[in-house]
């Protein structure tokens, strides 16, 4: 549905999955996963994973079929690791299938 900006997923992202604590408590991260995907800078307001209200200051727009995102996952790109704010989901009006991801950073 959205052909146009899957026309535009050529950056390179990386997702470094979740896979649970250590001991200690703190985040283990499993092995780097490579995906494209089109990233936007610009500043938007949203609702984090708790419902508070935060600014996400980078946009990426990603194929889900290429790659399922966890909220507890972090991106890194341009060299930068990022925590995940939020995840949206754009559905194809025809199919009702989920069509593009959009995950604020």
């Amino acid at each position: 549905m959205y052909k146009s900006i899957k026309e535009w997923m050529t950056c390179p992202i990386t997702v470094l999955p979740f896979e649970g604590l250590n001991a200690a408590g703190d985040k283990q991260y499993g092995t780097p996963v490579d995906i494209l995907g089109y990233i936007v800078g610009g500043v938007e307001v949203v609702n984090d994973m708790s419902g508070e209200q935060v600014t996400s200051t980078t946009q990426i727009y990603f194929d889900p079929s290429v790659y399922t995102i966890n909220p507890e996952d972090r991106i890194q790109v341009e060299n930068q690791e990022k925590d995940i704010i939020s995840i949206s989901t754009w559905y194809d009006g025809n199919t009702g299938q989920a069509d593009i991801k959009q995950v604020f950073l």
